[in-house]
């Protein structure tokens, strides 16, 4: 788990699109580890982490993102704990100041403890994890245990965030899954 993947399933709505990304991510072999949405003014923003996202499975991901025409971007996972308590989650959002937080789950909880995977622009990850450190938050990068990080995945991210921040270009843009 040191991805969290970003995946538009509906802009502009359609009822049926979460079954056909899930079935679809199902017949290529992906478990989902842990995943977040909602629907706001009929876009369907997901936030994902497949269970074994190795480079292989990562491909497969991307396959399905551009045969169903999903536009999504891959940030990197920095784990951090937090105590179960008001405000805990803004406190450690403070604590990055100016670093943009691009997707947030909850990964585990115990207790009265919960880690928490905060998504960052790659080139972002490592100051984000110093800035926690020097807070005493517990906070890591998660890299993939099994293969070398050939920055394919976090070059991809970088080249199209600029589109992602650009009004002008549609948030289904055809660059965003092809």
């Amino acid at each position: 788990m040191h991805r969290q993947l970003n995946a538009l399933v509906s802009a502009g709505g359609s009822p049926g699109k979460l079954a056909a990304f899930g079935q679809a991510l199902g017949k290529e072999g992906l478990d989902i580890q842990t995943i977040g949405g909602a629907e706001w003014k009929h876009d369907g923003p997901l936030c994902l982490i497949i269970k074994n996202d190795g480079r292989e499975d990562l491909d497969k991901f991307a396959k399905v993102c551009t045969r169903l025409k999903v536009p999504w971007m891959s940030f990197a996972s920095v784990e951090v704990e937090l105590d179960d308590v008001p405000g805990s989650l803004g406190d450690v959002a403070a604590v990055v100041g100016e670093i943009n937080i691009y997707c947030v789950l909850v990964l585990k909880s115990h207790g009265n403890r919960a880690v928490v995977g905060l998504g960052f622009k790659p080139s972002e990850a490592d100051e984000a994890v110093r800035l926690l450190r020097a807070a005493d938050y517990t906070a890591d990068r998660k890299h993939h245990p099994n293969e070398p990080d050939d920055g394919v995945w976090d070059e991809r991210t970088e080249n199209l965030l600029p589109l992602w921040d650009d009004d002008s270009v549609a948030r289904d843009d055809p660059r965003f899954y092809s």
